[in-house]
């Protein structure tokens, strides 16, 4: 099972939490299962913009444009803490206790401990454009953003960077006049799906991964053959 935020829509200033589960493991039959919510999630004065969950820090991050974000515990529903500096449209949780968001008023990224402390702080100038969507990596120490410049036409790309300083690690061009509007990394992260302006699926990878992973799964095919 797992867990689920979102605004709610009775109330732009709440969130809501609710368990996913697996239907079949009740018999109840296939697939996953929303069932909730559990808890309203208060503590906003102003529109929820976006949020973000992570279940093995028990907390649910939400974010609003001129609020501050909010950390609730999952499985109490309580306020962990208030972050008024933290800002954001779009808004990231790293298992390592970080929490990023990008405040697109200010054009700045900023991470912060779960327990309050700014630790990072990265301005982006106008001419940066703007970011489109973030994920952290599995293991919590790297975030990836999607960009999509000034110039929408012209440019986008992808950007590693360290946490929690937000220092860049790198920063992949996309080609002409294709943008970024969303991502995600697969779970190994070797490979970074990138879902392009111009409706297309961009695949960044890291060869030298690609080719040990498939020399391993070629090696456990061959020992389960009886190969070897």
């Amino acid at each position: 099972g797992g867990a689920s935020a979102s605004g709610a829509s009775s109330s732009p200033a709440t969130a809501a939490a609710a368990v996913v589960g697996d239907s079949r493991a009740t018999g109840e039959g296939k697939g996953a299962v929303l069932r909730g919510p559990l808890h309203i999630l208060r503590g906003h004065t102003s529109p929820v913009s976006c949020v973000a969950v992570d279940v093995g820090l028990d907390l649910v991050a939400s974010s609003s444009l001129s609020g501050g974000t909010c950390l609730h515990t999952i499985m109490e529903g309580r306020l962990h803490r208030f972050l008024p500096e933290l800002c954001g449209s779009i808004v990231a949780l790293s298992s390592e206790g970080y929490v990023i968001a990008w405040d697109p008023k200010a054009l700045v990224l900023r991470c912060c401990s779960i327990n309050g402390p700014v630790l990072g702080v990265s301005s982006a100038g106008s001419q940066d454009g703007v970011i489109t969507s973030m994920t952290v990596s599995h293991d919590g120490s790297v975030l990836v953003t999607a960009l999509t410049g000034a110039w929408a036409e012209l440019c986008g790309a992808v950007c590693l960077r360290k946490l929690p300083s937000l220092e860049v690690l790198h920063h992949f061009a996309l080609p002409e006049g294709v943008g970024a509007n969303a991502l995600t990394l697969t779970p190994d992260n070797t490979n970074l799906l990138v879902a392009s302006t111009t409706g297309h699926l961009v695949v960044i990878t890291d060869p030298a991964c690609s080719m040990r992973l498939l020399d391993q799964m070629l090696k456990v095919g061959w020992a389960e053959g009886g190969f070897t």
